[in-house]
């Protein structure tokens, strides 16, 4: 049977016991400003203990900053071993593990004042072990289900942190580390720092208490909790990714078996299948609890690349979430920030079937008139005097959108009937033609001519082979971007969007629906703090937008384009059109189609890990303006940010799985992400603050 641990509450090793002293009088006051950060003031205790406290926090003037979780050290011993050992760790998470959307960003720190603290976004919702407690209702094939979407998001976040250098290791991941945003979404705290979970101070209006204790970082560097720690960490290893491997093993045999106080045993393959849990999951599960590290998988990448596979198999079970609520449901601001910042996968490949569920919808080509009537449609009108000013009122919102909708149109029947410069829906004269398609409001789409041609996908085996030496990348990821694999694409020629789609032309389009304003990268939403001095970001690339958004995007238009009687339509663009729009007149001897270098000079990316040269880079951190980089290394065809920015969706599918191509990197990435040939994938519901879109015209 599988061993079981029942006293929980026992100290077994000193490792153990700091987590269980007892509560202590608050240091700080609710009202108090959060010391060397006066812009912030505590609001409410959230949990404390022997080692310091976490309050709640509020921005003094600013309502619409979301609230914070301010975790202060008051531990002499816990302070000073945090000041001196571990600051630079602390520095590190700070810099990198906060931008995956599944890791709570350490956003402010101070360890230079009497009381060292950590600011993190606040994130309410409940644990993965308060949520564990609900599964434990469902059927083993639906709690098989979330928990294979659960550890694959889980796997993502460590997977991307095991892949810097050197590695960022949590060395404390367990439930209680993971935070359920909005009850579902999963994301880890206290990445990188090890923990030391605090007494609670209660039920708070955010949820169980459990959802917000304070972790700390430890001055034992074998922190972790025992039943999550493999043995060579407990008696004081040096830190490594296997570490979370481990943890991993035990967190997956506890989400499928709904026991978070068991761990696998001897026969714990037996009890995996008998549930039914997929083959490859009990494998992992049974390699990663190993008391051998050797036998384990090397970082949480092996985990992300296989139950990737598995959650994208072809498979009649699929399940997808509805489409999000619109920003103005009744919800507070972090709430709403993580339901756009989320990506949600839901799939199955157990065996036993029940009614199969179609593959998701793809909206109409065409634009449902009488449906954008009845969404301006204001209200009923009443025959009081009140009534007569809104049928008033009524009347010149109709008007109001008519004209919109004229002009949009009109938009589209100037640009198909031509002009200097204009688009006419034709093919281009010469390669790099540059037109432009008017949008309501004053904002223009502009397009670039990629003219016709042959040439070979994918990359060569010297380019594989460099990726797989500095990035540790997967192999089985990179082979699908061979040469071989990926053959030779001809095109007539196309019109591709010379910029990622803007926030600005996306609303343009998007106004009337619940998604015109999704990106995470502007004033009041989750992502506003990294702006610095760039407030206006109508011309930063529209990002959290999932690929079936992006359809209605170009359903829009396209339904526009079909009244001015276009000859020709608008489209994602596939991958094969997509890379040989990329490379433009490089023979494909090059990672990008500037040349063999990048380190974040001539693209948005993370240039602290440069690719083709060994000098570093910047880290904007962030998206930039469109076309901010065209200067330096222009493109042969005059496209812009073809490499870094944000990842483009793509039409097609990715090798006959229900996941859709992305391309290009993004600011979150490292540059060897960016390269012209690198494949990557997401579910068509994936809303993310790195994924953006392009969209071409494909004349007839």
């Amino acid at each position: 049977m599988s061993s079981t641990f029942e006293n929980t509450t026992r100290a077994r090793t000193p490792f153990d016991a700091p987590r269980l002293a007892p509560g202590v009088l608050p240091v700080f006051a609710s009202g108090s400003p959060v010391p060397g950060l006066n812009s912030w003031v505590l609001e409410q205790k959230l949990g404390g203990g022997g080692f310091g406290e976490v309050w709640l926090a509020r921005h003094a003037w600013d309502a619409e900053q979301p609230p914070r979780a301010v975790k202060f050290c008051t531990d002499p011993g816990a302070r000073h071993q945090l000041v001196t050992h571990e600051q630079n760790v602390v520095r590190r998470v700070m810099k990198y593990a906060g931008k995956h959307p599944n890791i709570v960003p350490l956003l402010e720190c101070n360890l230079d004042g009497d009381v060292p603290w950590l600011m993190y976004e606040f994130v309410p919702g409940g644990t993965l072990a308060s949520t564990l407690a609900k599964w434990r209702r469902m059927s083993p094939r639906r709690r098989i289900d979330l928990a294979v979407q659960t550890l694959y998001e889980l796997t993502a976040a460590l997977g991307a942190c095991h892949r810097f250098d050197p590695p960022l290791v949590h060395r404390d991941l367990k439930p209680h580390n993971v935070l359920m945003a909005g009850g579902k979404v999963p994301r880890i705290t206290d990445f990188g720092i090890g923990g030391i979970a605090l007494h609670p101070s209660g039920k708070t209006d955010f949820g169980s208490s459990t959802a917000v204790a304070a972790r700390l970082p430890s001055e034992l560097r074998a922190a972790g909790t025992r039943i999550y720690a493999p043995q060579e960490q407990l008696l004081g290893s040096e830190p490594h990714p296997r570490d979370d491997v481990y943890a991993l093993g035990i967190i997956a045999y506890q989400l499928v078996t709904a026991d978070i106080n068991t761990a696998p045993g001897t026969d714990a393959a037996y009890e995996l299948r008998k549930l039914h849990a997929p083959e490859v999951l009990v494998e992992l599960v049974l390699r990663s609890a190993s008391i051998n590290p050797e036998s384990r998988p090397h970082s949480a990448t092996e985990w992300e690349d296989a139950l990737g596979a598995l959650l994208c198999k072809t498979h009649p079970d699929i399940e997808h979430d509805d489409p999000p609520a619109p920003e103005t449901v009744d919800v507070s601001p972090s709430t709403a920030t993580l339901a756009a910042r989320t990506e949600t996968f839901r799939a199955s490949s157990l065996p036993e079937p029940p009614a199969p569920l179609p593959e998701p919808s793809v909206p109409s080509k065409r634009t449902d008139a009488s449906r954008i009537k009845a969404n301006w449609r204001v209200g009923p009108t009443v025959s009081s005097g009140r009534g007569r000013v809104r049928q008033v009122t009524n009347a010149w919102v109709a008007v109001a959108a008519l004209l919109v909708f004229g002009v949009l149109v009109a938009g589209v029947v100037y640009v198909v009937s031509g002009g200097p410069g204009r688009f006419r829906g034709t093919a281009g004269t010469y390669p790099g033609e540059v037109r432009a398609v008017p949008l309501p409001g004053g904002s223009e789409m502009t397009f670039c001519w990629v003219p016709p041609g042959e040439r070979q996908l994918g990359s060569p085996a010297s380019e594989r082979e460099a990726v797989l030496k500095q990035f540790n990348q997967s192999p089985l990821r990179i082979s699908a971007e061979a040469e071989d694999t990926r053959g030779r694409f001809r095109t007539p020629g196309f019109w591709l969007g010379r910029y990622e789609v803007t926030q600005a032309e996306w609303a343009a389009v998007m106004a009337d629906t619940p998604f015109a304003q999704p990106s995470h990268f502007r004033p009041g939403r989750s992502h506003a703090d990294k702006l610095g001095s760039s407030a206006d970001t109508i011309r930063f690339p529209v990002e959290g937008v999932t690929w079936n958004e992006c359809q209605e995007f170009v359903a829009r238009l396209n339904g526009i384009a079909a009244r001015a009687s276009a000859r020709g339509r608008f489209a994602l663009p596939t991958e094969d059109m997509w890379e040989y729009a990329c490379r433009g007149t490089d023979s494909g001897s090059h990672p990008f189609h500037f040349g063999r270098e990048l380190n974040g000079t001539q693209a948005n990316v993370d240039g602290t890990a440069p690719f083709g040269t060994a000098s570093k880079g910047p880290n904007l951190d962030r998206p930039a303006v469109v076309g901010s980089y065209a200067g330096q290394h222009p493109h042969p065809w005059g496209l812009c940010d073809m490499h870094g920015n944000v990842w483009e969706w793509c039409e097609n599918k990715y090798d006959g799985t229900i996941a859709r191509v992305v391309r290009g990197g993004s600011w979150f990435n490292q540059p060897h992400d960016a390269r012209s040939a690198n494949r990557n994938w997401h579910s068509p519901e994936a809303r993310r603050p790195d994924i953006g879109v392009r969209v071409c015209w494909i004349p007839e």
